[in-house]
């Protein structure tokens, strides 16, 4: 996991510091979390506090770390660290850790991720209960496109990939119906009320605006998509038959997923609106993730369609 590279790696840099410069916490056993428990003697132990998306730079994401100094309390009949020189050592890996520039070289040495920024917040220092310092670290990182698809989102990995929409409205002029027969929604994408601004994490585009076709290859698998489209049936015929259907896949593993929207029997010439029905479509495999989903009607009779558009709404596994 990205966590324990990370911890790895901050440990290595802390193991490497000069003896002589630093020399009151070199000396001191570096721990990470698998290998802490009970200890007799002065340590330093690495906790992650989880991974969470950056705010505002695609791709990248926020580590919290903590940092922790322990120290053995000088007590009547022992040699322990005083409340003096506990501050002092917690004052020296402070300084260490401080230099922000020199320490997102190191962490950049081989480790196979991208240190961007590495921040440091003052000791925490807490002598009541065995002289104890935690130094927080906020480490800002990016990832390849294969780490960020590999993330695991569970409880245990703390990493948080958000949710999001995209909105598409299309400007493209109304599309001929024929007689029983299904025909592509099409979306340019161009409309004013298109809404790009709440995506989801690490995805740019929801939707192949050349053909107006669902395109969910930036998602993983065990995602949800919902979809709310908004279109305009005209009919020539009274009572005519509208259906809809997506179809999904390729090849021999294609299918659809088809639905009765309405019978429209309020008259002929006249636009029937349908725009409130969300449909629910899951990343189950490859064949339905990596394949265009592509948006059709059918009805009985010749008439028009009007695509106001799309809106498609991304839930996280």
């Amino acid at each position: 996991m990205i966590e324990d590279i990370l911890l790895q790696s901050i440990r290595d840099m802390l193991d490497n510091v000069s003896n002589s410069t630093y020399d009151l916490f070199s000396p001191l056993p570096i721990y990470l979390p698998q290998e802490d428990g009970n200890k007799s003697e002065s340590f330093i132990a690495l906790r992650s506090d989880g991974i969470e998306e950056h705010e505002t730079l695609e791709k990248y994401f926020t580590m919290s770390v903590s940092v922790i100094l322990r120290t053995i309390p000088n007590e009547s009949g022992n040699d322990g660290t005083t409340e003096e020189e506990h501050r002092a050592i917690a004052k020296q890996l402070y300084d260490f850790l401080d230099c922000r520039n020199e320490r997102v070289n190191d962490l950049n040495n081989d480790n196979g991720i991208n240190v961007f920024d590495f921040r440091t917040s003052e000791p925490r220092n807490d002598v009541d209960e065995g002289n104890l310092s935690v130094i927080g670290q906020t480490v800002v990182l990016t990832l390849s496109d294969s780490d960020i698809t590999d993330l695991p989102t569970d409880d245990d990995s703390k990493i948080v990939l958000r949710n999001g929409f995209i909105d598409y409205n299309n400007t493209l002029n109304p599309t001929t119906l024929f007689a029983d027969q299904w025909t592509t929604l099409p979306n340019n994408g161009q409309g004013g009320f298109t809404n790009k601004n709440f995506p989801p994490s690490n995805v740019t585009e929801l939707m192949d605006t050349g053909n107006g076709s669902i395109d969910t290859t930036q998602l993983n698998l065990g995602d949800t998509i919902l979809i709310r489209n908004d279109f305009s049936v005209t009919p020539s015929t009274n009572n005519a038959l509208l259906e809809m259907r997506y179809q999904l896949g390729s090849g021999s593993n294609s299918y659809t997923l088809e639905t009765v929207t309405s019978r429209l029997d309020d008259g002929s010439g006249k636009a029937y609106r349908f725009s409130l029905k969300p449909d629910l479509i899951y990343m189950g495999d490859e064949n339905t993730r990596a394949n265009p989903i592509v948006i059709q009607i059918k009805l009985s009779t010749d008439g028009t369609v009007s695509n106001a558009g799309s809106v498609i709404q991304v839930i996280r596994r």
